[in-house]
């Protein structure tokens, strides 16, 4: 609906009920208590940007419902009222049909939705920040509200209790929908009830995880959620990986729907490990021209082995654990790696290693390659 003609014409006098154009409703109340009046409308500027409401002909109470200048250039919600501090309300005495009416107050206000509730907000106080580290949350280990991993988990709080916008959320039909960006249906799962606060002892927070391959990397993946109450309006969630909006219109939220795209896992080489079977003792750092000395933890059987000179056969036999007279490179391996030759005829159980300032790890009977 929109006033016209959008010339500037205000009427913020007293007559409207009888010289204003109006828009009459026919409303069933099944609750006979005031309920407050939601207007969502939209304005240019100032000069267009309010209108009157009222039941059974009586407006003094929702007179002047106004769009403020942030809300100016889009679709808003609004219970602001011009000269008024108190939100617009209507008097319903009796259950039953009763005439809601909206006057013009400035031609080229535009209105679309109109909601009755007998809640201050009629929408719920349900949240989802993908990039947020919500504290209670944190202190689990889980550093944001979209935790992704393999199979994607995501989070949603809702202020149950304490002043403010509270209101109790419905464990039954809470509900993530989502999708790939090019496909058309949207898919669900339930929303389940994940912890109470701690940090914030108002809060109950809820999970879902997405399982695991249910995407391809690369691919762009689209959700919101679906909140009912007991208390407020089933609430939609949508947004983006900074901030949520809330809204009552499904189709708003699809169309302003989170999303993130699937990564590739992370590819690498794979932490050193023992072999299966080996020991390791680690080496801290020395000053430079002193030994330090390693014991073996085990004492290997020495063999006698065939073992042909070089650096990488040297050290191919001690891991082997073999006999010293077996290894023909014996005064070169000395020479190069600074060990201490022992009188006996097999390699003894405490290696004498020259050492520069670093730190490493001997593996004692692995196989080890220089």
């Amino acid at each position: 609906m929109e006033a016209g003609p959008n010339n500037g014409l205000n009427n913020g006098g007293s007559t409207w009920v009888s010289t204003q154009p109006e828009l009459q409703y026919t409303v069933n109340f099944t609750t006979a208590v005031t309920h407050y009046v939601w207007i969502r409308a939209y304005a240019s500027n100032g000069n267009d940007n309010s209108i009157h409401a009222g039941l059974d002909g009586t407006t003094n109470t929702a007179a002047a419902i106004t769009l403020v200048s942030s809300q100016y250039g889009a679709w808003n919600w609004t219970t602001n009222r011009s000269g008024f501090t108190v939100r617009p309300t209507v008097p319903v005495s009796s259950t039953g049909l009763h005439t809601f009416s909206l006057w013009m107050r400035e031609d080229g206000m535009r209105v679309d939705r109109v909601v009755l509730s007998v809640f201050t907000n009629f929408l719920g106080n349900e949240f989802h920040i993908p990039n947020n580290g919500e504290q209670d949350l944190v202190n689990l280990g889980i550093p944001t509200m979209r935790n992704p991993l393999t199979a994607v988990t995501f989070y949603t709080g809702n202020q149950f209790q304490g002043s403010g916008d509270a209101g109790n959320q419905l464990a039954s039909g809470s509900t993530i929908f989502y999708k790939k960006s090019t496909d058309v249906t949207w898919n669900s799962l339930p929303l389940l009830f994940f912890t109470n606060g701690v940090s914030n002892s108002n809060n109950k927070y809820y999970s879902v995880t997405l399982p695991a391959n249910t995407f391809s990397a690369g691919d762009t993946v689209q959700y919101y959620f679906k909140i009912p109450y007991s208390d407020h309006g089933t609430t939609f969630v949508f947004g983006n990986d900074a901030v949520r909006f809330n809204t009552e219109l499904e189709s708003e939220t699809q169309a302003n729907r989170f999303s993130y795209t699937v990564r590739t896992p992370p590819t690498g080489p794979s932490p050193l490990r023992p072999p299966t079977g080996a020991t390791s003792t680690s080496i801290k750092s020395s000053p430079i021209g002193t030994t330090t000395a390693i014991p073996r933890t085990t004492s290997p059987t020495r063999t006698a082995c065939s073992i042909r000179p070089g650096r990488t056969r040297f050290m191919e036999a001690i891991s082997k654990g073999c006999n010293r007279s077996s290894i023909p490179s014996e005064r070169l391996a000395r020479t190069r790696f600074g060990f201490s030759p022992s009188s006996t005829t097999h390699l003894p159980s405490t290696m004498a290693i020259r050492l520069g300032i670093f730190t490493a790890s001997i593996l004692i009977g692995a196989r080890s390659t220089i």
